[in-house]
């Protein structure tokens, strides 16, 4: 199950600075577990221009979370023509992994 809302519409100019914030989440923290993941896309105005939400079966937490920043980014570009994002997200793990900064809970 899934929703979406898109401002974009083809014949319109794209969309070329965006911040898209993203989320997941997972019932229990093994794989064998039902997750879901949200994304929220604003412009550069902070007008929010996508919203996207979809169930993951079978996922922990982290993957979850890497879902959403990956299906906020793919969005973001494919159908908004985005060329310069902000991925703001509140896992720590995946922050810290992408910014090459050491990780505590490892």
């Amino acid at each position: 199950m899934f929703n979406t809302e898109i401002e974009h519409a083809p014949g319109h100019p794209p969309h070329r600075f965006v911040t898209i914030l993203t989320d997941g989440a997972s019932k229990g923290n093994t794989l064998g577990s039902p997750a879901s993941i949200g994304v929220i896309i604003k412009n550069e105005h902070g007008d929010v221009i996508d919203k996207w939400s979809q169930l993951l079966p079978h996922t922990d937490a982290i993957h979850a979370e890497y879902t959403a920043l990956l299906t906020g980014l793919k969005r973001a570009r494919e159908i908004h023509g985005a060329t310069h994002v902000v991925a703001l997200a509140d896992s720590l793990n995946m922050v810290r992994h992408i910014n090459k900064l050491p990780n505590e809970y490892y």
